[in-house]
């Protein structure tokens, strides 16, 4: 009589197979082709997603601090960014400078309020918090646990930094030593569910067509690691943006952006110049079509039909998404129309 053979359950292919994807986790196509991927919501409508890690850079005064503390005012007011981009709702800003004097942040940020809200006398609820010059560094072994205690404390869940150079000591030149410094910021999008955003230079022009995307200063692994590159030149009186790599956002060109004095609040505000060829009132002209249009309950396709009509130079996704954010404008952020059942927008006053 044959004895029967030992079965050894540790060394039972399937079991360990059991045992290390319970351990490692990995992921398998059949689950992802079962599920829906889309892109994380919008911290900016058609600007900038949440949940990323994006770059803003640009040569010195070419209004990096500037742009990014305009995106911190925008989310802390709920008003449009630039008059254009509608800002999410439910965000809460950590900003932390370490580019300019503490006095010029103030400045600047006060500038950038006025332009806002001009002179109010009692100041809306600011959700945000701030650290200027306090030497904090990405390197430091206490910076991620502070950034996370600091979150589950206060609830923030945006993270922006001015500039990259001066969070660090590593060689910006040397991939080995930023690669540490640029997965910090990734463990702040990916463990604690950040969009991240810091401003960088750009390098010196060098021989050679060089893609926009690299012409971010230092290794390859800064531009090669960000989610989003906003690249900013200076203008006269204002600058300019185009975004190299936008995870499927796409402008032909560069938009322009114009700084507008207000003389009577001593503010500063920045404005989008929809059409180089025309003038600063576009947007005021777009609202002012709409409102023509809806004197009575209209429907949205109606409401395009006419903006067609206004700005005939727009293509059909620009049609399309001013179109909603316009109207998102004017029932939400500037309520001069409300939503009325089946799908239909009227004046404020309509029941």
């Amino acid at each position: 009589m044959t004895e029967p053979e030992f079965h050894d359950p540790s060394h039972d292919p399937h079991l360990e197979e059991l045992i290390w994807d319970e351990r490692f986790k990995p992921g398998y196509f059949y689950e992802l082709a079962g599920r829906r991927i889309s892109p994380p919501p919008f911290l900016f409508e058609n600007l900038i997603y949440t949940n990323s890690l994006i770059m803003l850079s640009g040569e010195p005064f070419s209004g990096k601090t500037l742009l990014m503390l305009n995106l911190l005012l925008s989310l802390d007011l709920g008003l449009p960014l630039f008059g254009e981009y509608l800002p999410s709702p439910y965000q809460r800003t950590l900003f932390i400078g370490q580019d300019a004097a503490t006095w010029d942040y103030y400045a600047q940020y006060l500038k950038l309020y006025r332009g806002y809200v001009g002179d109010k006398t009692e100041p809306p609820t600011m959700k945000s918090m701030y650290f200027f010059n306090k030497g904090i560094s990405l390197q430091d072994p206490s910076f991620f646990p502070w950034l996370q205690e600091a979150v589950r404390i206060w609830g923030f869940n945006v993270l922006m930094l001015d500039t990259l150079l001066e969070f660090h000591d590593a060689d910006e030149n040397s991939n080995k030593e930023m690669k540490p410094v640029m997965r910090v910021l990734k463990d702040a999008r990916d463990k604690l569910g950040m969009t991240v955003l810091f401003s960088h230079h750009t390098g010196k022009p060098g021989p050679g067509a060089r893609s926009g995307n690299y012409r971010a200063r230092g290794a390859s692994c800064i531009s090669g690691g960000v989610d989003q590159h906003i690249l900013i030149s200076g203008r006269k009186n204002g600058f300019a943006f185009l975004d190299p790599k936008g995870r499927g956002l796409s402008r032909k060109g560069p938009q322009d952006v114009l700084f507008e004095e207000k003389s009577l609040s001593r503010g500063i505000s920045l404005s989008l110049l929809l059409d180089p060829t025309k003038t600063l009132e576009a947007l005021g002209k777009r609202e002012s079509t709409i409102l023509a249009c809806v004197t009575q309950p209209r429907t949205r396709a109606e409401i395009k039909s006419a903006l067609a009509s206004a700005f005939p130079g727009w293509t059909p996704d620009e049609l399309s998404r001013r179109t909603s954010t316009s109207l998102r404008y004017l029932t939400i952020v500037k309520p001069r129309l409300t939503r009325l059942d089946r799908g239909l927008y009227g004046p404020l006053e309509t029941k």
